[in-house]
């Protein structure tokens, strides 16, 4: 079973206008739009910048999601990559349940 990331959503988006807010007050911050690795597929995304033990990753290829920073350590420390397609299918499936979903350790769909 997967986190809700319904906690999480408050803290960390985009808007139209590259700011966003992070659920602190007053705390606004201009979004950077830094380009990274996409955590499933390797291609090119969006990092989103997110409060929390979270990699979040918008991606044309397999869409907005998270990723634990345990999960991220894991296979760094084990050389273990996502089984792209069958994590595409999660993510898809998990969509529509949550706004964002998000893959703990638990969840990893990972290949050796």
């Amino acid at each position: 079973m997967t986190r809700s990331a319904g906690n999480l959503d408050s803290r960390c988006y985009r808007m139209e206008s590259g700011w966003k807010y992070d659920g602190s007050g007053t705390d606004y911050k201009k979004s950077n739009g830094d380009h990274m690795s996409c955590l499933i597929c390797a291609g090119v995304a969006e990092r989103i910048q997110c409060h929390g033990t979270w990699e979040e990753r918008d991606c044309p290829a397999c869409g907005r999601y998270r990723v634990s920073d345990a999960l991220v350590l894991t296979q760094m420390e084990q050389g273990r990559i996502f089984d792209v397609s069958k994590t595409r299918i999660w993510l898809a499936s998990k969509g529509k349940e949550v706004a964002i979903p998000a893959i703990e350790i638990h969840d990893a769909l990972l290949l050796p």
